[in-house]
C-alpha cells in the first residue's frame, strides 16, 4: 500500500516515532508511475480546496503491506456504503478522480486509523521531480534513516 503526505507529516512521524494510518490510501503497483510531486497531486487528486499539496515542491510516499480493514469508499447509499460525500474530487466509486487518465483505485483506512507498525512500513522524502531525498524504515521502536 501506499499514501502520500506533507512534508510536516513526514517530519511528525519520524520525529514523534508515529506509525498511525488514516485517510486514503493505493495499492503501491497502482501509483507506481506517479513520481514526480505534480504526478501524484494529479493522479491522486491531491489539489482539492485546501490542500496541503497544492503548490507542493516536496512530498513524501509511505509504503507499507495491506493492513486488516480497509475498504473500499463508496457513498452512503451506493452499493451498501457507508461513507459520507466528501465533494469532488473525490468521487464515492472507489476510483479516484484523476486527471491523468488512468483508473487507480483507493482504499479507506478504518475510523480512528490503523498502526502499520509490523507492516514492513518505508518512509521517503521526495523532491519535486521525485528524487529519493530520505528513505526510513520502522525497526520495530523508531524510524532509522537509511
Amino acid at each position: 500500500m501506499q499514501k502520500v503526505i506533507s512534508g510536516d507529516q513526514f517530519l511528525d512521524m519520524v520525529t514523534n516515532d508515529t506509525t498511525q494510518v488514516t485517510g486514503f490510501v493505493a495499492k503501491a503497483d497502482d501509483v507506481s508511475d506517479l513520481v514526480s510531486v505534480p504526478d501524484m497531486v494529479n493522479g491522486l487528486r491531491l489539489d482539492y480546496d485546501d490542500s496541503w499539496a497544492n503548490g507542493a515542491v516536496e512530498a513524501a510516499r509511505l509504503k507499507f503491506d495491506a493492513p486488516e480493514g480497509l475498504s473500499i469508499p463508496y457513498k452512503q447509499g451506493k452499493m451498501g456504503g457507508a461513507i459520507a460525500d466528501q465533494g469532488y474530487p473525490w468521487t464515492g466509486n472507489g476510483f479516484l478522480a484523476n486527471l491523468d487518465g488512468h483508473a487507480r483505485p483507493e482504499s479507506v483506512v478504518p475510523s480512528g486509523g490503523v498502526d502499520i507498525a509490523t507492516r514492513n512500513p518505508v518512509l521517503e522524502a521526495v523532491d519535486a521531480n521525485g528524487d529519493v531525498l530520505y528513505e526510513y524504515r520502522w525497526d520495530g521502536i523508531e524510524w532509522v534513516e537509511q
